[in-house]
């Protein structure tokens, strides 16, 4: 684990600043870089076993080989950029999201060299191919085991779509009775899926503005608090003073993309009333140009302003080198200064499952309890939704442990899921004597002989 995220940590940095230097300048690129570097945000999710790491990489690799083939039109180019996308769109479903550049840049490349479209035309081909033959490859070898077909999570369009039609229907009179779906295991019963209830129309009408208002309070806080007043305020000088970038379609093509993913959130935020500030840090990325060109703006008015005010210890150089250390001293604080005390009581639950339980060969665990299980088991667990956790495989190889966040479903689900550990031989586990007050999670662990 520690060697790939070292090889992620050097390689990311790279290829921003490839990708940068080539749309923009070197001292954009060089500016960029130095803003991800400090970002404590960014630091963050690397210690522990999270996707982002690793698809902010994908991320920044396929920016980079887009251009590069949009540019120079070599057919390894194409492969490598599709190769990241396939790799991008399975580690996170913000991979789609790809898809806007590599339009928008391969479309402007096409109309300006007319000599290369055979080239531009073969090379799309390839690229977006790569990405079926990768879930055909997948499929016919490392999932060969499976009943069924894997194509990656396509849950995301379920919500966008639910979203739309949510626009343009009224509120019912009466509460929509909850869906029921059968577990695909002969031994699981019939459970209600976990789905929002539908308000009365006159609770809705009362209560839309308060929501509303409450839900865009809860976004733009976790906006804030992710990415920073200063990185904020960057981005929006930055805007401001690169506006006139906009007029290249290549470049204005980020400022769209920064919409959609902002307009994406917030329609996650409004189905499923959660949000997590982590999906905000992909902007880190999309608008790591345009942060550099508003800190490059802040340099030059500190110079202009020592200059004017005849500030012999601030001579040319000094003041950017000041703002600077001021950034990166603002990073190493909230980075130093910043408890998760959820965190390490996830943490000391795992360990202490450990001690009582021993060793696991297998764990399995939703995606709201992946951190205790990880550390129980000494290893990433399967994560698995409530559904899942009734799929055959489970009867044909039972988990020693499985550990599920009540709050993730419906209080009416919980007996269902005791009856479904008892029958793979699970019992739960007092979780009274962690010492650590009322737990969040509830554990189930195979009886040892």
């Amino acid at each position: 684990d520690r060697d790939v995220t070292g090889v992620q940590t050097c390689a990311l940095p790279i290829s921003l600043f490839d990708w940068l230097r080539r749309m923009f300048d070197k001292r954009i690129a060089l500016v960029a870089v130095f803003l991800y570097a400090v970002h404590p945000r960014i630091v963050e999710p690397t210690v522990e076993p999270l996707r982002e790491s690793t698809f902010w990489l994908f991320l920044v690799l396929c920016l980079d080989l887009f251009w590069q083939a949009a540019c120079e039109f070599r057919w390894w180019q194409f492969a490598a950029a599709g190769l990241s996308l396939a790799l991008a769109l399975h580690t996170r479903m913000e991979g789609w999201f790809l898809l806007a550049p590599l339009g928008v840049w391969l479309l402007a490349a096409w109309r300006s060299n007319p000599a290369a479209r055979s080239r531009l035309a073969l090379g799309t081909v390839a690229t977006v191919a790569i990405t079926p033959l990768f879930v055909l490859v997948v499929n016919l070898t490392l999932l060969s085991h499976q009943t069924q077909w894997e194509l990656g999570r396509l849950s995301p369009f379920a919500l966008v779509a639910n979203w739309v039609q949510a626009l343009h229907e009224k509120p019912v009179v009466t509460p929509a009775p909850p869906s029921t779906t059968m577990s695909q295991s002969a031994k699981a019963p019939a459970v209600p899926a976990p789905a929002p209830l539908v308000p009365h129309v006159e609770g809705a009408k009362a209560n839309r503005e308060t929501t509303a208002s409450a839900t865009l309070r809860l976004y733009l806080y976790e906006m804030v608090r992710t990415l920073g007043y200063a990185f904020l305020a960057l981005t929006v000088i930055g805007l401001i003073r690169g506006r006139r970038e906009f007029l290249d379609p290549r470049k204005a093509v980020l400022g769209l993309l920064t919409a959609v993913v902002l307009l994406a959130i917030w329609v996650r935020l409004s189905q499923i009333a959660t949000i997590n500030g982590r999906y905000f840090l992909i902007l880190v990325f999309l608008d790591a140009p345009f942060a550099a060109i508003g800190a490059l703006e802040v340099m030059r008015l500190l110079e202009v302003m020592a200059w004017r005010r005849g500030l012999s210890w601030l001579r040319p150089g000094r003041a950017s080198v000041a703002f600077a250390v001021c950034l990166l001293a603002g990073g190493w604080a909230e980075a130093l200064l910043t408890h998760h005390s959820h965190r390490y009581r996830e943490a000391q639950l795992g360990r202490w499952i450990a001690r009582q339980s021993g060793r696991f060969n297998s764990v399995v665990a939703d995606f709201n309890s992946v951190r205790p299980a990880y550390v129980a088991g000494h290893g990433m667990p399967d994560v698995v939704t409530f559904d899942e956790f009734y799929k055959p495989r489970f009867d044909r190889s039972p988990p020693d442990l499985a550990i599920f966040y009540p709050d993730g479903f419906r209080k009416e689900l919980l007996p269902h899921l005791i009856i479904r550990a008892a029958r793979l031989g699970l019992t739960p586990l007092d979780l009274t004597e962690f010492g650590k007050g009322k737990s969040d999670f509830v554990v189930f662990v195979r009886t040892r002989s």
